[in-house]
């Protein structure tokens, strides 16, 4: 239908010239990305000289179409925050990384109390998917709930949940705004880095003084190397799980939230 109009995110509108000729972008307000059109319930594509090219030929054109605007997408990203199915992907990740916590051994024998287990795979592939905000609040409900179990008056978990949030919510927070394979590499070489910092100075001036008082210093200095290659195993043996079962999990949970 030569003449029809189509909105474009907002209020540029573009018109059909032909049936044949696909539909130039009349951008005039602002340049926003065009989401989609589709014609007979087929999706075109758009060519780089900015028009979009039907996928057959002749392109019979009818009834209304509907583009997506980046501000309608935001709106509604933000709305489904918080779902339901979200909710309760979240609480049953968190429910499995609180179980797998305790299901820690040691790696050194030199060091019993560095116990490895991998609980945060499963917080970090649950982040990736939930985003930061999800994030945060798996992280510190798992370490909440561990309060009552460990002997430390909720220093050893407050000091877990600052680790934690090194290479979980920090990679978590970057995916958000820059999704990729490349991304999710460097983000959990920055957290494993950035965790193992914050382990040595949690030991140090937390746990250590808890447990040694005041030979703490001389206990720390002891067994530093340990607290460095414990915490680099641990990251990269929860982040190889995460890149594994990412993408397997990703296909199943893509039919869950649609």
């Amino acid at each position: 239908l030569t003449g029809s109009k189509v909105c474009e995110s907002g209020n540029a509108l573009t018109e059909f010239v032909s049936p044949t000729d696909g539909i130039p972008i009349e951008n005039n307000e602002s340049k926003r990305r065009l989401y989609g059109v589709r014609i007979l319930g087929r999706q075109v594509r758009m060519e780089k000289d900015g028009r979009f090219r039907a996928p057959f030929r002749p392109a019979y054109i009818s009834g209304a179409f509907l583009i997506k605007s980046p501000e309608k997408e935001q709106k509604m990203e933000n709305t489904q925050r918080f779902s339901a199915k979200k909710i309760a992907l979240a609480a049953m990740f968190t429910a499995l990384a609180f179980g797998l916590s305790f299901l820690d051994f040691p790696i050194f024998p030199a060091t019993p109390f560095l116990k490895l287990d991998f609980s945060f795979a499963v917080l970090l592939l649950a982040s990736y998917m939930l985003g930061p905000v999800f994030s945060e609040l798996m992280i510190a409900a798992v370490y909440a709930l561990h309060i009552p179990f460990g002997g430390t008056g909720g220093i050893g978990e407050l000091a877990n949940f600052i680790m934690a949030n090194c290479f979980i919510f920090l990679p978590s927070l970057i995916y958000r705004f820059k999704k990729g394979l490349p991304t999710v590499l460097l983000s959990m070489f920055f957290g494993m880095l950035l965790q193992t910092a914050a382990a040595l100075l949690t030991n140090r001036f937390i746990m250590f003084p808890l447990w040694a008082g005041d030979g703490a210093a001389e206990f720390f200095s002891s067994v530093i190397w340990y607290i460095i290659a414990f915490n680099l195993i641990k990251c990269a043996a929860n982040g190889v799980i995460t890149l594994l079962l990412y993408k397997r999990l990703k296909r199943v949970l893509k039919v869950f939230f649609d």
